[in-house]
């Protein structure tokens, strides 16, 4: 036997011994150790015994190795090499093995520690015993499929895998985190014990594992190279069976914990199957989580929960496949009226966990509960209590029926609330005395009738009032009424709301005993804001009445047992007093007070044939109208302090036929058979220049007025068929232009005057002026004409012809938009003799006369005036400048052409005309 002492490395060395290795530390205490580097390796032949040695295989290929011909050696001979219970094999290196020369040949028996720290170790000779400890820390060890493996100590694996073929033996496998243990042979015996969560057994198809199976929990998988489609536990025996569609692939024993409860589900990873556990005494957190799962539970499950975990998924608890619901802590659920309705079948399988039964905390808005009375009656048992979660006032609002069928229910409502009927009228008038006591102690304080005015006889009336419920009922036109009794039967009071078309939308109508109607208030808005009180005597007569500005404007009235007007205060002050004679007819009515007007007191008598309004200030009349029985006014004074005096006298149709005005004058009106006015007539005008008129009218417009002075006309005035003015003749004498005349004729078209026509007595035209839509206008007195040229720019020329007893007998003066002359020029037959220009001050340009080669003439501007020339039959010719209205010509001697003379911009502003050449043309005498 070779002996180490202290450590030996090889690297890429092999070292080789016969009968065995064993060492010592350099000390001569502890093992000895070997490192084996890359291609390293330790080969052992025959019979041989590694002792108290720690031999590390941290290179690449490092290997440890038996030598032996014959693997049955061992079994006969018991030749082997064996690892002492002190030696220690180490694996780190990336590939590693130990193994025996040739296939599979040798025996390799582990009575000491193997450690699997990082990389792969291949144990492949061909038996391999374990009676040791394996642990697989990391990397991955893998047995080989062919090499008889016999397992009687341990092999522990955690955050690796371990690969092994057959095995047999006592000895466990023992996983630990995130362990994986691959099995492709038969497991003879011994035990598999999952010794963490998250830990894998992976089996190949069909391959039998009589192993013990223990720990075996959620987060654990057992993985089939193959499909199954069922695992079934038999709880009698301990086995889980495997199955692929009925047909039985392996059976496993599990051991350790009890499985009795639990669920083991199948899925596919893609190659084959992999098998989960749940416990089939789940929570409901773990139930909903793996819903699906459960859903295919042959059997069904049992859910164990707190109740509040229970309330909050009960309408996710409907499954057939739940056998039973236990609540552990056999506390009430709270549970809303929803929930109850929407988990019938769930609540069928509640119980406590101490087999007491269930209770609930019911809640639930009014509505809700209405809703779902049956329900809850279903539940009375188990309700312990209803809250009602109204934000306001608690209103359950239900049918006759409902209230009677759920009145256990509803004595489960622990929160302050109000029980209303909403019924229909048939089945309300059929309510008995007793029926309604019986609502009344239930807490109805309110019957509504859903369709139509209910008739009630005087029992149903009077057990109304006894019970103090008021009726609501349909009123008319989309209102309704609520009607409170009084014990006796009789009305006590008398609600109305949702009036249309009205100041107000709610009325309240007290009664007295006797049913006589005693105050009634009309209100509007959510606010109820009062829009008049009304209170009545005992006979139910209306006898005062408070009005608010809500009812259009606000007073006070108070009347008589008749129901008549005595007296009323308006919000302005103003007082009325009502006056009846013995048989309440309305004979004076007399409003005090008055302000904003021209009196303060208006008083009116009604009498037989009329009535008679008279209105004072401070006493004094204002004004007086008389009517006739039948309302028409027949005659009025005005005084002065209404403004003007006057009397008019009116006709049976109320037009006025006469009136005479403060001033004397008298107006009579004249009517057509259809009382249309067709004259007026006025006399007595004093002041002014006429004491008559006379105005003729058709079909109720004026056509024509005249005006007169002791009988002569002095103005006469017509009109056409639109209203628009066409001729007004005045008969006043004057002068105009130097003319006397005895009368002026003003001409209108379409409303706009169109000349002024002056007249001699016998109708002769002495003078005449005519006007133009644009400004201009002409005058004619004799043969002297004075024309006015407006231009659209604002400039204009007066043009003078007919002048006498001048060397001249035209004159042009040319004015600008503000109205300033700018150019003047005297004309003789035509010819220019003369021509005269301004400055903007006023101050003259220049004065020009006589014959000359060019001519300035500010009046015209170089931009918008055109020359042009046109010779005479005779001789000569005319050159006329035009700009707009406004124009100039020039009478020449000689024989030219427009191309004689140019037009350009003057010097001192507007334009300077030139003849060519030199020649002097202008001005020249007129042959």
């Amino acid at each position: 036997m070779l002996t180490i002492n202290g450590a030996l490395s090889l690297e890429g060395d092999t070292l080789s011994a016969t009968k065995g290795l064993s060492g010592q530390g350099a000390d001569g205490s502890g093992p000895g150790t070997i490192n084996v580097g890359q291609d390293g390796g330790i080969v052992l032949n025959k019979t041989a015994t590694i002792a108290n040695l720690v031999i590390n295989l941290a290179g690449d290929n490092a290997y440890l190795q038996h030598n032996e011909s014959d693997a049955n050696d061992y079994a006969a001979n018991g030749g082997a090499l064996t690892l002492a219970a002190n030696t220690t094999v180490v694996s780190t290196g990336a590939q590693t093995s130990i193994n025996s020369y040739g296939n599979y040949d040798g025996a390799i028996v582990n009575n000491g520690a193997i450690d699997v720290v990082s990389g792969d170790l291949t144990i492949a000779p061909g038996i391999f015993v374990n009676n040791g400890a394996i642990d697989v820390l990391g990397g991955g060890l893998s047995i080989a499929y062919n090499t008889q493996f016999s397992n009687y100590g341990t092999v522990a694996i955690t955050n690796a895998q371990c690969a092994v073929g057959a095995v047999t033996g006592a000895g466990g496998f023992v996983l630990n985190d995130n362990a994986r243990l691959v099995m492709t042979g038969a497991d003879a015996g011994g035990t598999i014990a999952f010794n963490a969560s998250n830990a894998t057994l992976e089996l190949g198809y069909g391959v039998q594992v009589d192993a013990v199976i223990s720990g075996f929990d959620r987060g654990d998988r057992i993985v089939v190279d193959g499909r199954i489609t069922d695992a079934v536990y038999n709880s009698g025996d301990g086995t889980l069976k495997l199955y692929n569609d009925g047909g039985l692939v392996e059976t496993l024993t599990l051991s350790g914990a009890s499985y009795t409860f639990d669920l083991f589900t199948v899925t596919s990873n893609g190659s084959g199957s992999v098998i989960t556990e749940l416990p089939n005494a789940a929570t409901v957190d773990q139930y909903l989580a793996n819903k699906a799962a459960f859903d295919d539970l042959r059997g069904g499950f049992v859910l164990l929960d707190a109740a509040t975990n229970i309330a909050a998924h009960l309408a996710q608890l409907d499954n057939p496949a739940i056998s039973s619901i236990g609540i552990v802590d056999n506390a009430a659920l709270s549970v809303s009226v929803a929930q109850l309705a929407d988990a019938t079948a769930a609540l069928a399988k509640l119980q406590n966990q101490d087999q007491t039964s269930y209770k609930l905390l019911v809640s639930g808005a009014a509505a809700d509960v209405a809703a779902g009375l049956s329900t809850l009656a279903a539940d009375l048992d188990h309700i312990v209590s209803i809250a009602l979660t109204d934000s306001g006032p608690a209103v359950v609002t239900l049918s006759i029926a409902q209230a009677a069928d759920g009145a256990a229910a509803l004595a489960k409502i622990t929160t302050p609330h109000t029980l209303a009927i909403a019924d229909v009228s048939a089945n309300v008038a059929s309510l008995t005395a007793d029926r309604i006591a019986a609502l009344a102690s239930q807490g109805v304080t309110t019957i509504s009738v859903t369709d139509q005015l209910v008739a009630l006889n005087r029992t149903q009336r009077t057990a109304f009032g006894a019970a103090h419920i008021a009726l609501q009922e349909p009123y008319s036109g989309g209102s309704y009424q609520i009607v409170d009794f009084n014990d006796d039967g009789s009305v006590h009071e008398i609600q109305r709301f949702g009036v249309a078309n009205r100041k107000w939308d709610a009325t309240e109508t007290i009664f007295g005993a006797n049913g006589k109607p005693v105050q009634q208030t009309a209100t509007v808005g959510a606010g109820h804001d009062v829009v008049y009180i009304k209170d009545y005597n005992a006979e139910g007569v209306a006898v005062h009445m408070i009005r608010t500005s809500l009812s259009g404007a606000a007073s006070e009235t108070w009347y008589n047992d008749a129901g008549k007007r005595t007296r009323q205060l308006s919000a302005n002050g103003v007082a009325t007093v009502y006056s009846y004679d013995a048989n309440n007819v309305l004979t004076e009515t007399v409003q005090s007070g008055v302000t904003g007007r021209k009196w303060d007191t208006l008083d009116t008598r009604y009498v037989a044939g009329g009535k008679t309004l008279t209105a004072t200030l401070g006493g004094a009349l204002v004004y007086q109208r008389d009517y006739d029985a039948a309302g028409v006014l027949t005659h009025s004074i005005t005084t002065a302090l209404y403004g003007s005096a006057s009397e008019i006298w009116y006709s049976a149709g109320s037009k006025s036929v006469s009136q005479v005005a403060e001033d004397g004058a008298t107006t009579l009106y004249t009517y057509d058979a259809n009382n249309v006015l067709v004259e007026a007539r006025v006399s007595a005008i004093p002041g002014q220049a006429y004491d008559a008129t006379a105005a003729i009218f058709v079909n109720g417009k004026v056509v024509s007025e005249t005006w007169t002075k002791q009988g002569v006309v002095w103005q006469t005035e017509s009109w056409d068929a639109s209203g628009a003015v066409a001729d007004v003749h005045n008969y006043v004498s004057g002068a105009f232009q130097g003319v006397s005349y005895t009368s002026v004729d003003h001409l209108y078209a379409a409303g706009l005057k169109t000349a002024d026509v002056y007249l001699s007595s016998d109708g002769a035209t002495l003078a005449r002026q005519d006007y133009a839509s644009n400004g201009g206008w002409t005058i004619s007195v004799g043969g002297l004409v004075k024309t006015k040229l407006a231009n659209a720019n604002g400039s204009s020329e007066i043009r003078t012809t007919g002048i006498t007893g001048q060397k001249y007998n035209e004159t042009d003066v040319f004015y600008d938009a503000s109205g300033k002359g700018v150019s003047e020029a005297w004309l003789s037959n035509g010819v220019v003799t003369a021509i005269k220009n301004w400055n903007p001050d006023g101050t003259v340009n220049s004065v020009e006369s006589g014959a000359r080669s060019s001519v300035d003439l500010l009046a015209f501007d170089p931009v918008s005036t055109t020359l042009g020339y046109s010779e005479n039959a005779g001789g000569g010719g005319v050159l006329t400048l035009s700009q707009g209205a406004e124009y100039l010509s020039f009478a020449l001697l000689g024989q030219f052409s427009a191309a004689d003379f140019a037009l350009t911009p003057g010097s001192a502003g507007g334009v300077t005309v030139s003849a060519q050449n030199g020649q002097t043309v202008f001005l020249a005498a007129h042959a």
